[in-house]
């Protein structure tokens, strides 16, 4: 397990860096492909196709020649669902008004194929997983598009994914070293409750030195940056402070009212594994 996870990293970790650092329409469809086997993941998941259905319970496994694997072993609502998540992706590159339509579509088209399917007992708990697949993975994941075309936003999709690669790293260690409490063993069975809180300490630490080293003056050949990393410097915008090296912009306030620019953080943590 161990050396997978060292080589998965070693291929990994520079084309994660290279996609985020290039962003635009690269970052968007490699994370639409990345969200879309996510999704096919959990349908596969929480609402598995049988193997010998008819075309209208596994459309692919009734038009393959040979077996499928167990991820592509999908029902309509699952590939729907997948589709959908994709789409969240593609529409949030093009803004949030495409990105509103898209997942109005992710609600509305699934509920017309039960309808029409007229399967009265499983249309609810059909319906509920589709359009849960898709606010679960595409609705979220689709917030690092936007999150990217932020001012900072490179910074930003750094200290998000980074910050989830420690959390789940400290999970495996701390739980591998000192794990003894089963957490969810009907769902996960090697998950334990050390490990969980090893990720929570170990992945909030992480998260602040990834703060830091993202806004240490002169990361990456930028200019000097105050101190506060990228929250700091999102939150001294609002508050009017601009640019470093700006003359901040003056605004009326309250007599008495300081203007105050204080360093900051984020603790951001995403769902992964």
């Amino acid at each position: 397990m161990l050396p997978q996870r060292v080589a998965t990293a070693v291929i990994g970790v520079p084309a994660i860096l290279a996609v985020i650092w290039a962003g635009g329409a690269w970052f968007s469809v490699v994370l639409g492909i990345l969200l879309f086997i996510a999704a096919l993941e959990f349908y596969a998941a929480v609402a598995p196709a049988p193997t010998n259905a008819t075309f209208l319970e596994n459309p692919l496994a009734a038009i393959s020649p040979v077996p499928l694997p167990r991820l592509l072993n999908q029902r309509p609502l699952g590939l729907m669902g997948a589709a959908f998540t994709a789409l969240l992706v593609a529409a949030a590159h093009h803004g949030g008004d495409w990105w509103a339509g898209a997942l109005a579509l992710a609600a509305v088209l699934p509920f017309l194929w039960l309808v029409l399917r007229g399967d009265r007992e499983r249309a609810l708990p059909d319906w509920l997983h589709s359009v849960g697949g898709v606010l679960y993975i595409g609705w979220l994941g689709s917030h690092l598009v936007f999150l990217r075309h932020l001012d900072n936003g490179q910074d930003w999709v750094y200290l998000a994914v980074f910050a989830t690669f420690a959390n789940d790293t400290s999970a495996y260690f701390v739980g591998g070293a000192i794990g003894r409490t089963k957490l969810v063993p009907r769902i996960s069975p090697g998950k334990t409750v050390e490990g969980a809180l090893g990720a929570i300490l170990f992945g909030a630490l992480g998260l602040v030195l990834l703060n830091y080293a993202l806004g240490r003056p002169g990361a990456r050949g930028r200019p000097a940056r105050r101190p506060g990393g990228v929250a700091g410097q999102a939150r001294r915008r609002r508050q009017g402070c601009g640019r470093v090296g700006a003359r901040p912009r003056r605004r009326p306030r309250p007599p008495g009212q300081r203007a105050v620019c204080g360093a900051g953080g984020i603790l951001l943590r995403l769902v992964c594994d």
